[in-house]
């Protein structure tokens, strides 16, 4: 995803929140769990370079 279209999604994303503020909803324990064990554990080295088909 571009700059411009992560601008764009933002955009829409605080448009939506503004509008609608009672759609937002807190992360809970139980959610972060599910997330957690379906993604497990994984290393992210945020200083790597993109590969090509990544940027």
């Amino acid at each position: 995803m571009t700059i411009r279209c992560w601008g764009q999604f933002l955009g829409f994303l605080a448009a939506d929140i503004t509008r609608h503020p009672e759609r937002l909803q807190a992360v809970d324990a139980v959610l972060v769990q599910r997330l957690q064990a379906l993604v497990g554990v994984v290393d992210v080295d945020l200083d790597a370079a993109l590969s090509e088909e990544d940027e």
